[in-house]
C-alpha cells in the first residue's frame, strides 16, 4: 500500500502533457462528399505577332552595310596598292609592196616590114605590158609606112608610163610624144619606124624572138 502512494505521489508531481489541437472537419455536403477548393486554370499568355515586314527590312539593312563595307575595303586596297603602268606597245604596220599597174598600150607597124608589130608586142608583154592591139599606123585615116623614128605617144596624160615603155624599149625620152585624148582608153602608143633595126633593144630581140 506504501508503494502504491508513493507511486502516486510521485505521480501527482509530474505535469500531464498537452492535448493536440483539435482538427478542423470538413465540410460536407449534402451528397456526402467534401467539397475542395475549385483549381484556377493556369492564364495563357497572348501569342506575340512575327513583323515579317520589320525582320526583311532588318535584312536589307545589314546586306546593305555588308556590301558598303565590302566596297569600301576594295576601294582602299586598290588606292593602296601601288599600280604598274604599262608602256603602250607600238604596232608595227606590215609594210605594202607596192601594186604593180597594168600599162596598157597598142603596138602599130609604121614601117612597112612585115611581122615587125608582132614581135615587139611578143617582147613587151613579156616585159609585163598590157598590149591591147597590134596593128598598121594609119593617119587621117590612110595607111603610113614612111615613119622614119620609132617614138611612144602618151595618150592619157601619164608621162610616168610612157617613160617606162620607152625605157623597156631603151628609147631615149626625146622620142616621147604627149597627145591625151578623151578617144583613147590606153595609156600610151608605140609607133615602130624605119630606124628599129638600128635600136639596142632589136639584136635582143632578133635573137629571141627571129625577125
Amino acid at each position: 500500500m506504501a508503494s502504491n502512494r508513493r507511486r502516486r505521489s510521485a505521480g501527482a508531481g509530474r505535469s500531464r502533457p498537452s492535448a493536440p489541437p483539435p482538427r478542423k472537419q470538413r465540410k460536407v455536403s449534402a451528397s456526402g462528399g467534401s467539397k475542395r477548393p475549385p483549381r484556377k486554370k493556369p492564364s495563357r499568355r497572348p501569342a506575340k505577332k512575327i513583323n515579317l515586314k520589320g525582320r526583311l527590312q532588318k535584312i536589307a539593312i545589314g546586306f546593305f552595310f555588308i556590301a558598303d563595307a565590302v566596297l569600301i575595303y576594295f576601294f582602299i586596297r586598290h588606292c593602296t596598292v601601288p599600280q604598274t603602268v604599262q608602256e603602250p606597245v607600238a604596232v608595227q604596220e606590215p609594210v605594202r609592196e607596192p601594186v604593180p599597174q597594168t600599162i596598157q598600150i597598142e603596138v602599130l607597124n609604121g614601117c612597112g616590114v612585115s611581122g615587125i608589130a608582132a614581135t615587139f608586142t611578143d617582147y613587151l608583154r613579156d616585159s609585163g605590158f598590157d598590149v591591147v592591139k597590134t596593128d598598121n599606123y594609119m593617119e587621117n585615116g590612110r595607111l603610113r609606112f614612111n615613119v622614119l623614128q620609132t617614138m611612144v605617144i602618151d595618150r592619157r596624160g601619164r608621162m610616168e608610163r610612157a617613160r617606162q615603155i620607152a625605157a623597156a624599149l631603151r628609147l631615149d625620152e626625146s622620142r616621147i610624144l604627149s597627145e591625151p585624148s578623151d578617144a583613147y582608153l590606153i595609156d600610151a602608143t608605140v609607133v615602130l619606124g624605119e630606124d628599129f633595126k638600128t635600136m639596142e633593144i632589136w639584136n635582143i630581140l632578133e635573137r629571141t624572138y627571129g625577125e
